[in-house]
């Protein structure tokens, strides 16, 4: 796994990853549940999948 940032990050910075999972199948309840992201930020989509 490679990760590139689009600016410098320096010690103490908090940094975030979108993991934009893809599933196969269809994305039922129980798979959006189970990738549900719970980290709480303003920011967050709520979701571990992709778009």
């Amino acid at each position: 796994m490679f990760i590139s940032a689009s600016q410098a990050i320096s010690a103490g910075d908090e940094i975030s990853i979108d993991y934009q999972l893809s599933v196969d199948g269809r994305r039922t309840a129980a798979v959006r549940a189970a990738y549900a992201c719970r980290c709480r930020s303003p920011e967050c989509r709520g979701t571990m999948l992709a778009r």
